[in-house]
């Protein structure tokens, strides 16, 4: 997804005019067996890149676990594995309602 943002991005700026032609290198291709043009452009600023890597950081740091705060870590260990457990029960017990709601309509 993000390749391709900054593909469109890339595309943008050349038909605007925005990224130019610097200059042209002729280098030889092994697969064509001759000489071909290179051409190095003027580079882009992807400020959305920025904005993207900001948003990650903010998260994680507002979703950071204190470990200091833990001292015994099988405890944290154990918090999360009820959690885990808990919320698997409460998806199966959906499920069950689901199917079960399922059958009803058939009959």
């Amino acid at each position: 997804m993000l390749a391709v943002l900054h593909f469109n991005q890339i595309r943008d700026a050349e038909e605007s005019g925005e990224r130019v032609v610097l200059r042209e290198k002729r280098v030889f291709s092994k697969a064509k067996g001759d000489f071909v043009v290179k051409r190095m452009k003027s580079e882009v600023h992807h400020s959305w890149k920025n904005v993207i890597a900001d948003a990650v950081i903010e998260q994680k740091l507002t979703h950071l676990i204190n470990l200091e705060e833990n001292d015994d870590l099988e405890d944290l260990e154990n918090d999360l594995d009820v959690d885990i457990d808990d919320n698997l029960a409460d998806l199966f017990t959906n499920l069950e309602f689901i199917e079960s709601e399922d059958e009803a309509d058939e009959e």
